[in-house]
């Protein structure tokens, strides 16, 4: 398949060559082969979905999973998935929610047409954990990026066009219970190569990179606030007495969520009750040890958040490059992804200035800085003021137990891999 779409891109291309399994059309004129994303073994063989004709570009094969390209494909998601997330009878349970304890994220990506979809996508029904999955596929549509511009192709959505049965994230969703979508990458089915290198790739690491940082918890964590920018800024006065490091945060529970073109969604109505620091431990496994900062709220301007802290960096942290971890919470408990910035800490030429306590000094006393060419001035009067108190977070993430939540970890990046197709 991959030679017939290289060699001849006027074929338009998008199944495989297998010329068995059913396929009478024996010669490439013909279009033999099966369409590989109509051929996973969930609501396989629905006529309204694919195509029961050999030679017809949706032809679903065979057989549920017939195809050699979609076993290893399966067999490697069985593989990093969590066996506890599978489905014994998946098609009987398309009600059932796969609840927010779910991790990791599958992602297919196909040409073209800038789109996202997710489940379901072999009817025009929304599934369970819409909440989440809508949430999920918003900002994977806007990423970082206002003018990204990708639309909805999902259930209920005015751009859901068509639907396709027995493709890979309705399996994925419906048999191995994980958060599962698609990207239609780019404007033409076979894209020039500078223009795949030059922008089709830097309009979408974003939305990759988004994923990575929410596939531990994904129908979890789409649903809380998203940190937009942390910047950590080192004192010029650090390395003879100050010890000051100032850090500024900006955060929204909306502003991914609501996309152009889009009602709102109500999983962004909720206000940022806070922003926690880490220091040198990732939240997911933080254990109560080490150093970790409550940031102040500063203010609030078109649905974005500010909050900020001067730390002065304990006497028990070394020179040298450490990671600063942030992660929000909002008013319903929710906790966003985490994001993170290295910081180089210098090393103190005169600690005898170094003044006394816990490693913090109060933020109305200064400035805090993103630069030193832009600083930003805590307004005292706000601080701590935010729209709902604080509540406790949601309890869930507790639940996972260790084991889980180190593998969700350690094969984050392999969660959200991405596997490539060619076309929807």
């Amino acid at each position: 398949g991959r030679y017939m779409a290289e060699s001849d891109v006027e074929l338009w291309w998008r199944k495989n060559a297998n010329f068995e399994n059913g396929s009478t059309c024996d010669h490439p004129e013909d279009n033999p082969g099966v369409d590989m994303n109509r051929n996973y073994p969930f609501a396989w063989g629905r006529e309204d979905g694919a195509s029961a004709d050999p030679c017809m570009d949706d032809f679903f094969g065979s057989a549920p999973g017939s195809e050699p390209e979609v076993q290893a494909v399966i067999a490697y998601a069985k593989s990093i998935f969590p066996e506890h997330q599978f489905l014994d009878d998946p098609e009987n349970s398309i009600d059932i929610e796969r609840g927010e304890n779910t991790t990791g994220v599958f992602i297919d990506i196909h040409s073209s047409g800038r789109m996202i979809y997710y489940p379901w996508g072999f009817v025009d029904q929304i599934a369970p954990d819409d909440d989440a999955l809508q949430a999920f596929g918003r900002k994977l549509a806007k990423a970082d990026d206002p003018s990204r511009d990708h639309v909805l192709w999902a259930p209920e959505q005015p751009d859901f066009m068509y639907p396709a049965s027995g493709d890979a994230t309705d399996y994925m969703y419906g048999a191995l219970g994980v958060a599962s979508f698609g990207f239609e990458i780019g404007q033409n089915f076979d894209e020039d190569c500078p223009v795949f290198e030059d922008e089709v790739v830097a309009d979408n690491i974003p939305a990759l990179m988004y994923a990575v940082k929410a596939a531990s918890l994904p129908l979890f964590y789409s649903q809380g606030p998203d940190i937009l920018s942390l910047s950590v800024h080192v004192d010029e006065e650090y390395e003879e007495s100050s010890n000051e490091i100032h850090i500024s945060v900006k955060a929204s529970d909306s502003e991914l969520v609501n996309i152009e073109n889009y009602p709102t969604f109500h999983t962004g109505d909720q206000a940022v009750n806070g922003v926690t620091l880490f220091l040198d431990v990732h939240p997911e496994n933080h254990n109560g040890a080490g150093h970790t900062w409550e940031l102040a709220f500063v203010d609030t301007k078109d649905g974005i958040d500010t909050f900020g802290k001067v730390v002065r960096m304990p006497s028990d942290v070394s020179p040298g490059r450490h990671i600063i971890y942030a992660q929000a919470v909002d008013s319903d408990g929710y906790l966003g992804p985490v994001t993170s910035s290295w910081i180089d800490v210098p090393e103190i030429t005169n600690p005898n200035q170094l003044l006394d306590g816990d490693g913090m000094i109060n933020p109305c006393e200064v400035t805090i800085g993103r630069s030193t060419n832009s600083p930003l001035m805590v307004d005292c009067d706000k601080i701590g003021k935010q729209e709902e108190p604080r509540k406790e977070i949601k309890p869930l993430i507790e639940e996972i137990d260790n084991g889980t939540r180190s593998k969700a970890l350690s094969l984050a990046s392999l969660a959200a891999t991405a596997i490539v197709g060619l076309v929807l």
